[in-house]
C-alpha cells in the first residue's frame, strides 16, 4: 500500500528521496536492503591462542565450500597486550598487531557451519623479501582451472612506517600446493614525505589517496578482465589534514598482472574491509565501519562509480561472501545469501580474533523471510564497551596535535580562524565543511588543497568534494563518536522505569530534566503499540502496563554537574479516564521563554489500543519544579484519518489516511529563526502491517509564533523519512537532525538551512537512543547555533532483548561549535564489541539456520570457473 498524495505539491527533499534514491531498495523483496544475523561455527572458530580473521571469498567446489584467512599461532600475545613499546625494536617472537607474523590457511565445509581445517596455503617470503614478515586477509580467484590467492604482505621490521603491498600465490588445486609469485602485484601510490627519522605517523606533505598502504585485496571478473579492488591508506594517517578511507580498483588482463589502477580511485569513500559481489548488470559492495558513508550498501552499473542504496545495521567486519558468479563475468549477477566474517582483536581490545557466519537477504533468487526489520535495538554492554564507553582520560594514539601546522580556517566568506577547531563561522554562522588555508609560509605539514580536484573523480569522490570535506572525519563538524557513562540518581533500579529524557535546560545554575517515569509491579506486556491487539479490553487493567511507557508519569530531576541528579518528583500525572491523557504521559520536551517553562508531552487515551490516536499535549509553569497548568485540548492532534479493516484491534486498513494519521509523539521543541518550531514523529494508519514498513516513518514540524501555540503544521511534511526519536540541534545557521535506528536513512546525520528540507551529510556509529541533549539556547542567541556536546539517553535492551524496565545514562559528543573535544574521534572508527553481533536478535536462530541451509541446498551452486584470455 503506498501513500498517492497527488492533490499535494509541497514535498521535502527527504520525501523526493524516498521516491526516487530509495525506491528500489524498499519497493520490493529481496531488494538491497537486509539485516545480517550471525552465528558462531566449528573448527575455525573461537579457539585460545589462535588467531583466525579476513576470510577470503567462500568458494564451492564439487560440492564443497572452501575458504582461506589469516591465521596466527605465535609464543606470545600482540605488543600492546603485553604492554610493549610500540617503537621498540622488532623481534621475530612478538607480534605488532594481530595479523603480523601470520600465514594464510584453508579450511573446507560440507554445510558452512561446521568448517575443518586443512593447513597452510601460502607462507610467508625469505625474511629480507616483500613478504618475509606476515602474509595476510587474503582473497582467491578461479580461472582457467588455475586458483590464485592474493594477500596483504609486509616486510622486516614492521613499524608505523613500513609500507604495505600486496603479493599473490597460485595452484593448480585448491589443496595446493602453492607457488609463490615473486614480486607483490599491486604497491602503494605516490610516496609523500615523512616528517624526521622516527617511527610515527607525522608528515611534510601526504602523498596520493593510498601513498602508504594497499591492502584488503578482492578479486572479480568481469567485462573479460580480472578487477582486483583494494584498500588504500595515505601516510600521516589520523592527522588533522588527513583524506579519507577507501577503496580502489586495478584491472588486469592476467591473473598475473599487471594490474593498472582506475584513474579516478578511489571508487568509495567509506568502507574498511572490501567486500563486493556482481549483481545484475553492475556490482554490489558491502561498506562497513569507516567513513561518511559506513554502514551502507552501494550499486555500482559500471564498477566504478558507486551509489548508496541502503543504509543497513551492523555488516559484517571482513565479509568474505559466497558468491558463486564471482568470477563468471556475468552480467546478470544474482547476489548472496550467507559468507564468513571475523570477531576481531580491534572489537574483542584483546584476546585472537575468531571466524564467525553471516546470513543476509541479498539475493535476486530468493527472499528471506525477517531480514527486512528496523529498528534494532543494540545491548547495553555495547554501550559501557571500550570503545564507547567515556573515559576521561581517552585519549587516541592518532593525535598528533602537538606537531601539526597552525590552523588556519578561511570560510567561503572570507573570515579567517586562526589557530581554532571551530566548526562555525564567526562572521557568518555558516557550517565549516569546506575551507582553504595558506600554504605560502611553506609550514609543515602542507595543507591539501579542498577544492575539487581538475582530475578525474569517481562518484564517491564527487560527493565527497560536494558534501562531507576532503579531510578525515576528524574535522567534519557533522562526524563524532558517542560516549556513555552511567548517571547517578535516573539509572538502573528495580521496578522502575526512565526513559526518553527532555532536552537538558540551565536555570539558577542548576540543570534540570523532564522524563518518563513508569513505577508498576508488573513490567509491560508488550514491545509497542502495534503489538497490544486487545479489541475487548481484556487487558486493560490499572496495574498492568502495557508497553514500557504505559501507566507513566512525567517527573523532574536537577543536577549540578550532569552527571549526579536528584529526583524532584513528578510534574505531570494521568489525566481522568475520559482526559485526552488519561492512560498515559510521556516523551516529554521542554523550552522556557522569558522566564516560563513550556512542558510537551505525549498523550495516551485511555483504553490503550493498536488503533488508539496518540496525540501532543503541553503543560505550563512559572517554575522548573511546577506546580503545572495542563491544557485542555491537545496542542497538536495527528491528521486526516483513513479507514480501518474491520472492528478488530489490528493494524490492517483500507485507506491510510495522512502520513501522520494514527499517532503524533516524541514532540521536540526548538525556538529557532525568531518562531518555535515543534517537531514531532507522526505514524500512519496501518504502519508496518498494511504496508511497507518504511511508508510514511518520518518527522514533521508545527510552527508557531508563540510557545502555547496554535501550531501550524508545515505543508511540507514529513521533513525527514528516518529517525525514531526526535533529536534535532541548532548548529551555525541551521539545523541538524539525528535520525537514528529506522528508516531508509536510518543512523545518519542531516542539515537543514531552512529547518524543511534535509540532506544526508554524514553517518555516526550508535547514536543515543531518545536523546535529550543539552542546547545551550543563552549563548545561542538563536543567531549562531552552539550545537551539542552532552546530554541524557536512555537503555532499554540486553543481549536477551528488551529489559522489563529502561533506564537513563549520559552520552558525550563533539558535535559543538567548538569542535575541540578530544577523544571523540579515532581513525578506524568505533568498533562493536562480539555481543553485539551474537546477541538474540541478531544471532541466527534454530528455524533460520534450517532456513540457511535449505536455501544453500536449492541455491548455491559450485562456483564457476572464467575462462580468461590470458597464456598460461
Amino acid at each position: 500500500m503506498a501513500y498517492n498524495q497527488l492533490d499535494r505539491h509541497n514535498f521535502s527533499q527527504s520525501t523526493l528521496r524516498t521516491q526516487s534514491v530509495w525506491s528500489d531498495a524498499l519497493g520490493r523483496d529481496g531488494g538491497m536492503y537486509t539485516n545480517f544475523f550471525y552465528s558462531s561455527i566449528k573448527g575455525i572458530g573461537k579457539e585460545t591462542d589462535v588467531t583466525r580473521r579476513d576470510p577470503s571469498t567462500v568458494l564451492k567446489i564439487d560440492g564443497k565450500y572452501y575458504v582461506w584467512y589469516t591465521r596466527r599461532s605465535t609464543k606470545y600475545k600482540v605488543r600492546q597486550e603485553l604492554n610493549l613499546d610500540s617503537d621498540a625494536d622488532l623481534d621475530w617472537e612478538i607480534p605488532r598487531f594481530d595479523w603480523d607474523l601470520s600465514e594464510i590457511y584453508y579450511a573446507t565445509s560440507e554445510d558452512g557451519f561446521s568448517w575443518i581445517e586443512q593447513g597452510v596455503s601460502a607462507r610467508r617470503g625469505p625474511k629480507d623479501q616483500f613478504d618475509g614478515r606476515s602474509v595476510f586477509t587474503p582473497d582467491v580467484l578461479m580461472s582457467n582451472g588455475k586458483y590464485f590467492l592474493y594477500y596483504q604482505a609486509v616486510d622486516h621490521p614492521y613499524g608505523t612506517r613500513t609500507r604495505n603491498v600486496v603479493g599473490m600465490s597460485w595452484s593448480e588445486s585448491p589443496d595446493g600446493p602453492w607457488n609463490r609469485f615473486p614480486e607483490p602485484v599491486l604497491k602503494p601510490g605516490r610516496s609523500g614525505e615523512w616528517m624526521g627519522s622516527d617511527d610515527t605517523n607525522h608528515v611534510n606533505y601526504y602523498g596520493a589517496w593510498d601513498s602508504h598502504k594497499v591492502h584488503d585485496p578482492f578479486i572479480l571478473c568481469r567485462d573479460g578482465k580480472y578487477w582486483l579492488y583494494y584498500k588504500g591508506q595515505p601516510m600521516g594517517w589520523g592527522s588533522d589534514y588527513c583524506s579519507g578511507i577507501g577503496w580502489g580498483v586495478a584491472i588486469a588482463d592476467s591473473p598475473y598482472g599487471p594490474f593498472e589502477k582506475y584513474s579516478g580511485n578511489p571508487v568509495t569513500n567509506s568502507g574498511h574491509e572490501t567486500c563486493l559481489f556482481p549483481w545484475g548488470t553492475g556490482i554490489l559492495a558491502i561498506c562497513n565501519h569507516d567513513g561518511p558513508e559506513k554502514d551502507t550498501i552501494q550499486y555500482s552499473e559500471d564498477g566504478l562509480n558507486f551509489e548508496v542504496v541502503s543504509h543497513v545495521n551492523l555488516p559484517p567486519c571482513a565479509p568474505g561472501p559466497f558468491c558463486a558468479d564471482s568470477y563468471s563475468n556475468t552480467k546478470d549477477g544474482r547476489g548472496i545469501t550467507w559468507g564468513l566474517a571475523h570477531i576481531a582483536t580491534e572489537e574483542t581490545k584483546s584476546g585472537n580474533s575468531y571466524i564467525i557466519r553471516f546470513d543476509c537477504n541479498l539475493s535476486k533468487d530468493v527472499h528471506r523471510k525477517g531480514f527486512r526489520s528496523t529498528n534494532i535495538r543494540m545491548p547495553e554492554s555495547t554501550y559501557f564497551s571500550p570503545d564507547f564507553e567515556y573515559d576521561t582520560k581517552d585519549k587516541y594514539s592518532y593525535d598528533l596535535e602537538p606537531l601539526q601546522k597552525q590552523k588556519k580556517k578561511i570560510c567561503r566568506c572570507g573570515f579567517e580562524q586562526i589557530n581554532s577547531d571551530s566548526r562555525v563561522c564567526g562572521r557568518c554562522g555558516d557550517v565549516i565543511v569546506f575551507w582553504s588555508s595558506d600554504n605560502s609560509d611553506r609550514d609543515y605539514p602542507l595543507v591539501p588543497n579542498m577544492a575539487v580536484k581538475d582530475t578525474k573523480l569517481s562518484n564517491a569522490m564527487k560527493r565527497v568534494y560536494s558534501t562531507y570535506g576532503y579531510s578525515k572525519d576528524k574535522e567534519s563538524p557533522f562526524y563524532s563518536g558517542f560516549k556513555y557513562r552511567h548517571v547517578h540518581g535516573l539509572g538502573k533500579e528495580v521496578g522502575v522505569s526512565r526513559r526518553d529524557p527532555s532536552k537538558i535546560i540551565r536555570y539558577a545554575d542548576s540543570y534540570y530534566v523532564w522524563y518518563t517515569r513508569r513505577e508498576t509491579v508488573k513490567p509491560a506486556l508488550f514491545g509497542g503499540q502495534n503489538q497490544i491487539q486487545d479489541a475487548d479490553h481484556a487487558q486493560q487493567s490499572w496495574d498492568q502496563p502495557l508497553t514500557d511507557w504505559d501507566l507513566a508519569e512525567i517527573w523532574c530531576a536537577s543536577s549540578e554537574d550532569g552527571v549526579h541528579w536528584e529526583e524532584l518528583g513528578m510534574a505531570i500525572s494521568r489525566g481522568d479516564e475520559h482526559s485526552y491523557f488519561g492512560r498515559s504521559v510521556c516523551t516529554p520536551d521542554i523550552i522556557a521563554v522569558d522566564g516560563r517553562f513550556y512542558l510537551f508531552f505525549q498523550a495516551i487515551e485511555t483504553p490503550y489500543l493498536t488503533r488508539s490516536r496518540n496525540s501532543i499535549g503541553l503543560a505550563v509553569s512559572d517554575t522548573p519544579i511546577g506546580p503545572w497548568r495542563i491544557k485542555q485540548n491537545p496542542v497538536l492532534l495527528p491528521g486526516k484519518s483513513g479507514i480501518w479493516h474491520g472492528d478488530g484491534d489490528d493494524n490492517v486498513v483500507l485507506e491510510p489516511g495522512d502520513w501522520d494519521s494514527h499517532k503524533v509523539h516524541d514532540p521536540y521543541i526548538l525556538f529557532w529563526n525568531d518562531k518555535y518550531w515543534l517537531y514531532y514523529k507522526g505514524r500512519p494508519m496501518g504502519c508496518n502491517d498494511s504496508g511497507h514498513r518504511y511508508e510514511g516513518l518520518g518527522w514533521g514540524v508545527a510552527v508557531s509564533d508563540k510557545p502555547e501555540g496554535p501550531y501550524i503544521k508545515s505543508s511540507y511534511n514529513p521533513v525527514t523519512n528516518s529517525g525514531h526519536e526526535t533529536f534535532l540541534y541548532p548548529l551555525g545557521k541551521g539545523v541538524v537532525a539525528i535520525t537514528s535506528l529506522e528508516g531508509p536513512e536510518m543512523n545518519t546525520v542531516q542539515y537543514s538551512e531552512d529547518g524543511i528540507n534535509f540532506k544526508v551529510v554524514g553517518k555516526l556509529s550508535l547514536p543515543p537512543v531518545a536523546a535529550g541533549p543539552y542546547i545551550d539556547y543563552e549563548h545561542d542567541q538563536n543567531k549562531i547555533g552552539q550545537g551539542v556536546e552532552w546530554g541524557l539517553s536512555h537503555i532499554n535492551h540486553d543481549e536477551n532483548g528488551r529489559l522489563d524496565n529502561s533506564y537513563l545514562v549520559r552520552f558525550d559528543c563533539n558535535l559543538g561549535a567548538k569542535g575541540d573535544r578530544k577523544g571523540f574521534y579515532r581513525p578506524w572508527n568505533f568498533r562493536y564489541p562480539a555481543s553485539a553481533y551474537l546477541r538474540s536478535s541478531c544471532s541466527l536462530s534454530s528455524d533460520m539456520r534450517q532456513e540457511a541451509m535449505a536455501v544453500s541446498q536449492i541455491y548455491d551452486r559450485d562456483t564457476e570457473d572464467f575462462v580468461g584470455n590470458w597464456d598460461q
